[in-house]
């Protein structure tokens, strides 16, 4: 067992842990704290940057299970997913705090989001044509 198989779940574990961590933090903080603060589209931007967040950190939970062996597949999707997070909610958080104006960022990041999904999607079906292939031969 390779360092690289050794470390994919716990790392898997660690960012995602810490992810859902700040996602709830900053969704709690919006809505209690920066409610009187923040415009509305503050907060929207602050609600959906938390809630992809969150979601986002099933799919790093789920990784170690989708890809049973570490494969360069693998750690493609956990890199991507993260430059997803990063990107997309990243640049959102900073835009309802007025910090910087990253709109541009935004789509990036989803079009991360959207590779490291089809990743997974395309090697799903990869396997499954080849058991299929197995199970007629």
């Amino acid at each position: 067992m390779t360092l690289s198989n050794k470390l994919f779940k716990p790392v898997c574990i660690f960012v995602a842990s810490l992810y859902a961590v700040t996602a709830i933090v900053c969704g709690a903080f919006s809505a209690h704290a920066l409610k009187n603060q923040l415009g509305v589209d503050q907060l929207d931007w602050i609600d959906t940057a938390s809630y992809y967040q969150f979601v986002h950190c099933f799919l790093l939970l789920a990784l170690p299970f989708v890809f049973q062996r570490v494969a360069k597949i693998a750690w493609s999707s956990f890199i991507l997913v993260n430059l997803g997070i990063v990107f997309f909610s990243g640049s959102l958080y900073l835009m309802a705090f007025d910090i910087a104006y990253l709109g541009w960022v935004t789509p990036l990041g989803g079009l991360f989001l959207i590779f490291a999904w089809l990743l997974i999607l395309l090697t799903s079906a990869q396997h499954i044509i080849k058991v299929m292939r197995g199970m007629n031969g």
